[in-house]
C-alpha cells in the first residue's frame, strides 16, 4: 500500500435515540475521504458518558433528538471535567430553530445537509474550535498568574 493510500483513523462517539439517523451519520462518516472513522454508537447518554470517561474519543456527535435535560447534563458533565473538556462535540440538529442547549458544543450541522464531506468538515472545525478554546484557557491561566505576581 502506498503512503497516499494510508488513511488516518479517528474515533467518534455517536449519541442519540434514533438508530436510523445514527446509522445514516455513521454511513456518511465511513465514506469520508482521507480519514477512517471508527464509531461507537450509544442510545443512552449516561452509558455514553461512562464510555467517554474510559476511552476519550476524538469526537462526539450528538443527535438533538435526545431529551433536552439529558443533553444539557451530558454537555455539562463533559465540559466540566478536565479529562474530557477538550473533546470536540458536534450537535446534529433538525432545524436552525431548535432551542437546544448550545453550551458546550463546538459545532452544529443540520441533518438535511449532512454529506460525507460536510460531516468531515464539521468535525475538523469542531477540533479547531476545541483547540482554540484550550489555548485560550491556558493563556488565561498564565495571565492570571502574571497579574497576581504584579501585586
Amino acid at each position: 500500500m502506498q503512503s497516499s493510500e494510508v488513511k488516518k483513523s479517528k474515533s467518534v462517539m455517536l449519541i442519540g435515540n434514533n438508530p436510523i439517523d445514527l446509522s445514516d451519520i455513521y454511513d456518511r462518516l465511513k465514506r469520508a475521504s482521507g480519514i477512517t472513522y471508527v464509531a461507537d454508537i450509544f442510545f443512552d447518554a449516561g452509558r455514553a458518558l461512562k464510555k467517554v470517561m474510559k476511552t476519550h474519543p476524538n469526537f462526539i456527535v450528538v443527535d438533538d433528538n435526545i431529551d433536552r435535560r439529558e443533553l444539557k447534563k451530558l454537555l455539562t458533565a463533559l465540559k466540566g471535567n478536565e479529562e474530557t473538556m477538550e473533546i470536540p462535540i458536534t450537535i446534529v440538529q433538525n432545524s436552525n430553530r431548535d432551542d437546544i442547549s448550545r453550551d458546550g458544543a463546538e459545532e452544529f450541522i443540520l441533518k438535511s445537509q449532512i454529506t460525507s464531506e460536510s460531516i468531515k468538515r464539521t468535525l475538523t472545525n469542531s477540533l479547531k474550535i476545541s483547540r482554540m478554546q484550550a489555548y485560550l484557557r491556558l493563556a488565561h491561566r498564565k495571565r492570571k498568574k502574571m497579574l497576581r505576581g504584579i501585586r
